[in-house]
This record gives C-alpha cells, sequence and structure tokens, in this order.
C-alpha cells in the first residue's frame, strides 16, 4: 500500500514522464503541453506542481540520476556476484550495446543523453547535474578505491563521450565496433 498522497503521486508520474522524454528528446523539445497530455494530465494542473518548466528541468534531470543509479546499482550487483570485478563490471554496463540504445526508450544515464545541454539549464539545474556528475565519480571510486576524484570524472568524461559520440553514429556495426573498443581500452587503463 502506498503512503503517498494524490498530489505525490501524480508529481511522481509527472516526473516519471518528464525523465523519460527528456533523455528520449532532450531538454529543449520538452513542452509542458506534451509532458502532461502524457502523463495523462490537463496543461492547467502543471503549476500545481512546478513553478515553472526550469524547476521542472532541474527535478526532471535529478530524478532521472536517481532512476538510472538505482539500475545501474541492480545490475552491478549482479555482474560482481557472477565474479566479475566492480569497476570492469560498470565499464561493461555503461558501454554496452543495451545502455547505447537506452535513450531511445527514455533510460539510462541522463547525462550521456543530455550532456550537451546541461551548460544551457539554470544555475539550480547545473548544480543537480554537478551533483549527478560528483555522484558517479564518488561511484567509480568506491568500484575502484585506488582511483583518484580526477581519475573518477576523467573515466567518467570518457565512458559519457564514447556513448554520446556512437550514438551519433548512422551505422550500428560502426558504433557497436567503436564501442567494443572503448570498453576495452578503457578497461586496460584503469584496471
Amino acid at each position: 500500500m502506498s503512503t503517498l498522497t494524490k498530489k505525490e503521486q501524480t508529481h511522481l508520474r509527472i516526473l516519471d514522464t518528464a525523465a523519460r522524454l527528456i533523455r528520449q528528446q532532450g531538454f529543449e523539445a520538452l513542452s509542458v503541453g506534451v509532458l502532461m497530455k502524457e502523463s495523462g494530465l490537463t496543461h492547467g494542473g502543471f503549476y500545481a506542481h512546478f513553478a515553472n518548466r526550469d524547476a521542472l528541468l532541474a527535478e526532471a534531470l535529478a530524478h532521472a540520476r536517481y532512476q538510472s543509479a538505482e539500475r545501474i546499482q541492480t545490475e552491478l550487483s549482479a555482474l560482481v556476484l557472477q565474479g566479475q570485478a566492480p569497476l570492469q563490471a560498470f565499464i561493461e554496463l555503461y558501454l554496452s550495446e543495451a545502455h547505447l540504445d537506452a535513450a531511445k526508450q527514455g533510460e539510462g544515464c541522463p547525462l550521456s543523453a543530455l550532456g550537451s545541454e546541461l551548460f544551457r539549464l539554470t544555475n539550480e539545474g547545473r548544480v543537480i547535474a554537478q551533483g549527478c556528475i560528483d555522484g558517479f565519480v564518488s561511484l567509480l571510486q568506491q568500484l575502484q578505491p585506488s582511483l583518484t576524484k580526477e581519475q573518477g570524472f576523467a573515466l567518467f568524461a570518457s565512458l559519457i563521450g564514447v556513448v554520446q559520440l556512437t550514438r551519433s553514429m548512422p551505422d550500428p556495426q560502426q558504433a557497436h565496433s567503436y564501442l567494443a573498443a572503448s570498453r576495452n581500452q578503457l578497461q586496460q587503463q584503469y584496471l
């Protein structure tokens, strides 16, 4: 039985929809009208939940990060239980073909889906983006304690860059080839 109020459930439904849409289409493509329609709500109901579109975008990014982190932890735990080293498992997951295609379904890491748009956010949104980055760097350091913060950042930036560039390629075979080569290179470099 849910302990959330009806308003909290509605707010969460809007965030789930917004998190999916921003990963699929980006921040600029997200309109309040489309969001509310896809959430099964009226346009006017938006302002009962958010002060403005910028507040929505910041909260949707934080929500997408939470969803992504939760999913990564679950999948990572399964791979580690199968005997993979934690950092190796993370690189495998992040540079997998499944993650490459995840943004099409509105899933996966929001930073790799939105990287080039993050600097256009309001200060509030960039603070949340910074929290996302710091969270992933911290996770990488937990997975490989010998990594410095700077090395963790460089690795995460490489992972994001590989996903963004391979997503932009029209030839899936070439994208998958670069994805596999990058996965191998980063594992050799950081393990």
